[in-house]
């Protein structure tokens, strides 16, 4: 229940929450879920085996911006909601 999610969200009931699926999907670029900074949204590809040697490099830049978020710091890798594009 994406409505949901973005009320228990936006009113602290929940800290935070990391999705890789979304409903509708995808996501409208006007959804109020792309500006709640408590939430993670990720391409939809990141629970698959698929993605073989890519995987370890996908993993690599996760961590890396867990530090980043850790320390205040630009993330890597980030899109641009309004264009779909890496900024």
């Amino acid at each position: 229940d994406t409505e949901a999610l973005c009320d228990a969200l936006e009113s602290g009931a929940l800290a935070g929450a990391g999705l890789d699926v979304v409903e509708p999907e995808p996501l409208p670029k006007s959804h109020r879920l792309w500006n709640i900074k408590t939430a993670m949204i990720t391409p939809h590809c990141a629970g698959g085996d698929e993605f073989g040697e890519i995987y370890p490099s996908i993993i690599e830049v996760w961590f890396e911006n867990l530090l980043h978020l850790q320390a205040g710091e630009p993330l890597l890798n980030r899109v641009d909601t309004e264009t779909g594009y890496r900024v």
